[in-house]
């Protein structure tokens, strides 16, 4: 039986034996040491992360050739602790080399480090400079959060306009949490005129993709709704979906 009457912070127990550390795969023990304040033996950790290795040599090797797409993967890797300890400031370096050359996801990823203060300071407006970059390039993400930047005034001063028009960038380009957001602004009028039906559209079809946010909206704009705007509003919804379907 395993006792637990005594315990040091940030060391293991002294009953949790070898055998029974090594009974677990070497993924859980990863994730233990990453999630808690144990200390397992270095070989464990070693032997768990060894299985990744040589992959983790490969994409070392590209990256460091100036393959972007491996770049970002890296940085990635490093910033949510994925076969590798978890590292913000390597993450970063990682996409910063990406972003350099052009890459869009590196631009955003970059940017969203800014963005959250993760391996560098915050900086909303270095964030701003690089997501307008990626979402520039077509990213729908960025487009996304772009929007969003300038709905919150985040980076620069609070912009309706702007955030309509790339969060509808973003939602042409199949983002789902921008087809909610956009459906918000036009149920509220911020940005543009109020229009209830081309809201309740939006929401739908949002709500279809699985955005749980979009449900209660729906139903609230559904309620203002005259019985020949939503027969309008459900005859736009049924030709986007055969749309989406083809």
């Amino acid at each position: 039986m395993i006792s637990l009457r005594r315990r040091i912070p940030g060391a293991v127990p002294a009953c949790f034996s070898i055998p029974f550390l090594a009974s677990f795969p070497p993924a859980f023990l990863v994730t233990a040491v990453l999630m808690t304040s144990f200390v397992v033996p270095a070989f464990l950790v070693t032997a768990a992360m060894a299985e990744s290795t040589p992959e983790i040599k490969q994409l070392e090797a590209a990256a460091k050739q100036g393959d972007a797409v491996a770049q970002v993967r890296l940085g990635r890797l490093y910033e949510y602790g994925d076969r590798v300890p978890p590292d913000f400031a390597r993450a970063v370096t990682w996409y910063q080399l990406a972003a350099n050359l052009g890459d869009a996801r590196g631009r955003l990823e970059l940017g969203m480090k800014y963005y959250d203060g993760k391996g560098v300071k915050r900086d909303y407006v270095e964030a701003l400079r690089l997501v307008t970059l990626a979402a520039e390039q077509g990213l729908a993400q960025a487009q996304y959060q772009l929007g969003l930047m300038y709905r919150r005034g985040l980076g620069a001063k609070v912009d309706f306009a702007k955030a309509v028009g790339w969060l509808r960038k973003a939602a042409e380009n199949g983002h789902p949490r921008a087809l909610a957001r956009l459906g918000v602004m036009y149920m509220e009028g911020a940005g543009v005129e109020r229009d209830d039906v081309e809201a309740y559209v939006l929401l739908t079809l949002a709500d279809k993709k699985g955005i749980i946010a979009a449900k209660g909206r729906r139903a609230i704009v559904k309620r203002r709704l005259g019985p020949g705007q939503l027969a309008a509003a459900e005859r736009r919804i049924a030709e986007q979906s055969r749309k989406a379907a083809r």
